[in-house]
């Protein structure tokens, strides 16, 4: 039985039977998060190049721009599992209507985005690691 963990899997190395995310994991993917001029680095969780979906580990380092966007055809599913970070929601306008601080060691670790709706994650949040889940294109919002 073949195994994907870090350094050995690759991002898109499809040939295992299940994988592990394990600190190592983690801790790689802060360094390379931290040396990359966004500032955030993701790792593609699908087990087949055929899958659509959008399945990855998120490493977001304090000061990355993530823009306000939202899906159109599914929800987004986020889960903590290091570090700490906030959500929040607009509606059409622009107006932010709600926002959910998330933090691994915290009582929110998880939040599941509607459908459609305008979200993004705070500029300042902390250092954090997420996993995220959604089958769907984004798009974003233009002021």
């Amino acid at each position: 039985m073949r195994v994907r963990t870090w350094p050995s899997g690759s991002a898109f190395d499809y040939e295992y039977d299940f994988m592990i995310i394990n600190t190592e994991l983690l801790d790689n993917l802060t360094v390379q998060a931290k040396a990359c001029p966004r500032l955030r680095q993701n790792y593609d969780l699908r087990d087949k190049p055929e899958d659509g979906s959008q399945r990855m580990l998120n490493a977001v380092e304090l000061g990355t721009i993530l823009p306000i966007h939202r899906h159109r055809r599914s929800s987004e599913t986020v889960v903590i599992l290091r570090g700490k970070g906030r959500w929040n929601y607009f509606d059409d306008k622009g107006n932010m209507t709600e926002s959910i601080v998330l933090d691994a060691d915290g009582e929110m670790r998880a939040l599941s985005v509607p459908k459609g709706q305008w979200h993004t994650r705070s500029r300042g949040s902390t250092v954090f690691i997420a996993f995220s889940f959604m089958n769907d294109d984004i798009v974003m919002y233009n002021d």
